[in-house]
Parts: C-alpha cells; structure tokens; sequence
C-alpha cells in the first residue's frame, strides 16, 4: 500500500487542474513558495510530486519550525529541497522567484471566481485568494 501524504492531493489533483502551473512547478529550478508552511506537510508533499522544485516554507512560530525541520530530515531527498525559515510573509524579499500572477490566472482558467490578491507591501508578495462558483 502506497503512503499518500498530506499534500498529496493538492499535487496530483488540483495543481494539474491548474492550467501551465504543472509544467512550471515540473521545470527545472521551480521555486514553491509555502506559507503559513506549519510542520512543512504540503512542503515536502510538493518537493516529492515536483523533484526539481525547492520549496521555501515560511511561518512565524518556532515550535513548528522545530517540528517542520524534523519532518524535513526524515523526508530524505525531498526534504532536502525544503527550507523552513521564521519569516513574516511581509518580509520576503525574493518575491521575483514566485509567479503571483501565473497563480491567479490559472485558478481564473480552472473555474474560480473572485481571484484577489492581497498585497501584503508595496512591491512585494502577493498573497491569492479564490472562491469556487456555487451551484
């Protein structure tokens, strides 16, 4: 019996959904961005489905970033490509590295409605909110 991590499903079923973001997460040198990234669950789920990705996995809490490295290191390849890092969303600088806008179009293309983006400060990440249509 295969193990399905937690994750797994927002790899395998919804980012395929999405339309391009596979092949971007699939290119070589992707960068996942993982916030609110808690015990790093969906990070290593998403560096195992996305082998040439590194995931930076940010949150504010340093018990779970204690938990999030353990997780990281018993993930083996995988959690090699996982950062946990204590760092305030509205303190990333490498927001060049993650598509903000590649994201909001392909959750537009797969039927969401209402996509926002919160800047959270000027000129910097972007956070993407969506809603799915009732009915």
């Amino acid at each position: 019996m295969k193990i399905r991590w937690p994750g797994h499903a927002l790899a395998t079923r919804v980012v395929p959904r999405l339309a391009g973001l596979f092949d971007s997460l699939d290119a070589a040198g992707s960068r996942i961005l993982d916030v609110g990234t808690g015990v790093a669950a969906i990070a290593v789920a998403l560096a195992r489905e996305f082998p040439r990705a590194h995931v930076l996995g940010i949150d504010m809490l340093d018990r779970v970033l204690d938990l999030a490295r353990i997780e990281t290191a018993k993930a083996g390849e995988a959690g090699e490509r996982v950062s946990p890092r204590r760092l305030d969303v509205a303190e990333v600088t490498e927001h060049s590295a993650f598509d903000t806008d590649r994201m909001a179009e392909a959750l537009t293309s797969s039927g969401l409605q209402e996509v926002q983006r919160f800047p959270t400060v000027t000129g910097g990440p972007v956070l993407v909110a969506a809603r799915r249509p009732r009915g």
